[in-house]
């Protein structure tokens, strides 16, 4: 009897196993349909159910974890996709899957050592160098992402993703005349991949002659008269190969200024020509520059330039100084000497810009403060002025950022020849947006500053107020090798008001 009823519970046991199983993959299926159909939530209960009947369901952690990285649950994920990995430290497809959780998630640091881990494993897998090579591109190491792609070459030549990957990277690292050998290679073997055939039209473009044309009207308004001009600008440039660039710019402008006592109106012709050599490498570029104006007789800019720029995956460092001189002001004939250093640094979504940059302006009438006629002279006026600005992307398509900006500007002296404040500080807020639509796109930003000044350099009691706006607007076409764009910007403050508006053709060739 006690026999007997060992094997009834025997039987009822395998039933009920069976059952169990039937409803497992039941539910298999229908989690499988639900991601098929792209209803990941219904998808995500299925196998969770199978889980929670059997917690050792390898087919079904692996799916789940997959639909996490598809509903953007990467750390729940990388739970799941680490429990496998805990179990089996050989397995390739939870390697791969940490790795691309983390690559989401910005940590580029770990995602190339799961990739380098399962890499290890398939040492003559295809994929699997891919999945390397785009972690360390991620992750801001070009030279190790095309030491990859030259492995897939070595393994099977006929990739052209591969040879594509090479010139991409040393497009990204400033070295377009080596990128065009490998993009023409890749274009070989796949003559109708329309990605690539892109790629290699931008660094085709990079190479290529190329003359810009820009005018456009600028009409200036201040307390005691207006400025109305016409300015036309032209540039031919040319990148000679991986290190040199040479440009050569013409800027031609007439202009008018009205009084408002209808005295003393006049108007002018000027123009400069200036050129600019650069040698570049993958994170410098120093450039020497220098101009001179036929119509005033004068040296209108020289100077040098660095610029320094390290890309480690989303973070981005830059930094740009610039020591030159500059004829910036010509209706009153007044330059000046200036050292500016430029610092740029982003994170993801966050971007911080600060600058700071000290001159002399040549010698020229200048007094003590607003009201002061007496103590005047021709005399050099040093200054100074800073800019912090914080920023923050807050929707990736269309491209909209907030900021935050502060400046401040001061002068030794006051001059009637030129802008020259004392202790100027403008603090407020700005936005922009940033819009492509096939090949056309739209930009467009917005700032408005609480500011004061000073009537005295000495005496630091008596304030102006220069609350001041601005806005910018541009609408642009670009089709190789022609591009095209228009566009204006307005900036008002209570004793200055400047408008423009331009119209701007660039030809590659």
């Amino acid at each position: 009897m006690r026999r007997f009823i060992l094997e009834i519970v025997f039987v009822l046991m395998v039933l009920s196993s069976f059952g169990q199983t039937g409803e497992i993959e039941n539910w298999r299926n229908l989690g499988y349909l639900a991601k098929t159909n792209k209803d990941f939530i219904s998808a995500i209960d299925y196998y969770q159910k199978i889980l929670t009947a059997d917690s050792t369901d390898y087919d079904a952690k692996l799916a789940l974890a997959r639909l996490y990285i598809i509903t953007k649950k990467y750390k729940t994920a990388i739970l799941l996709f680490s429990q496998i990995f805990k179990n089996d430290s050989t397995d390739v497809e939870a390697m791969n899957g940490i790795g691309e959780c983390y690559g989401l998630l910005g940590s580029d640091k770990k995602s190339i050592y799961y990739y380098e881990k399962a890499c290890s494993f398939l040492p003559d897998d295809i994929q699997q160098h891919f999945y390397l090579a785009k972690a360390y591109t991620n992750g801001g190491d070009l030279s190790r992402a095309i030491e990859v792609y030259r492995a897939i070459i070595r393994i099977d030549d006929t990739y052209s993703e591969s040879w594509a990957g090479i010139g991409k990277m040393y497009f990204w690292m400033g070295k377009p005349k080596s990128a065009i050998v490998f993009f023409e290679r890749a274009l070989e073997l796949d003559p109708e991949n329309e990605e690539i055939k892109k790629e290699f039209q931008n660094v085709q473009s990079e190479l290529d002659y190329a003359l810009s044309v820009n005018f456009g009207p600028v009409r200036e308004v201040e307390e005691n008269y207006e400025i109305n001009a016409m300015i036309s600008k032209v540039k031919f440039e040319k990148r000679i190969d991986d290190h040199f660039h040479i440009e050569a710019n013409f800027l031609l402008d007439y202009s008018n200024r009205d009084f408002t006592d209808d005295t003393g109106d006049t108007s002018r012709w000027y123009n400069t020509l200036w050129v600019k050599g650069s040698w570049i490498s993958e994170h410098h570029k120093i450039s020497a520059f220098g101009g001179y104006s036929s119509t005033d007789n004068k040296i209108s800019t020289y100077g040098l330039n660095w610029n320094f720029n390290y890309n480690a995956g989303r973070f981005i460092i830059k930094n740009s100084i610039n020591a030159a001189y500059d004829y910036f002001y010509y209706w009153n004939k007044v330059g000046g000497k200036s050292v500016t250093d430029e610092a740029q640094v982003s994170f993801g979504i966050l971007g911080l810009n600060a600058r700071y940059t000290y001159g002399m302006i040549d010698p020229v009438i200048v007094y003590d403060n607003v009201d002061d006629d007496d103590n005047t002279g021709i005399r050099q006026n040093p200054y100074q002025a800073y800019s912090l600005s914080l920023t923050c992307k807050i929707l990736k398509r269309p491209d909209i950022r907030i900021g935050l900006n502060h400046s401040y500007l001061n002068y030794e002296y006051k001059s009637p020849k030129y802008y020259s404040p004392f202790g100027r500080t403008l603090t407020g807020a700005s936005t922009s947006i940033y819009y492509s639509f096939l090949k056309f796109y739209v930009y467009g930003s917005f700032s408005y500053n609480l500011g004061t000044e000073y009537n005295s350099a000495e005496v630091k009691d008596v304030k102006m107020d220069v609350d001041n706006w601005s806005s910018n607007i541009e609408f642009g076409y670009n089709y190789y090798p022609f591009s095209f764009s228009i566009g204006g910007s307005n900036f008002y403050n209570p004793y200055y008001q400047n408008l423009t508006g331009f119209i701007a053709v660039k030809i590659l060739f």
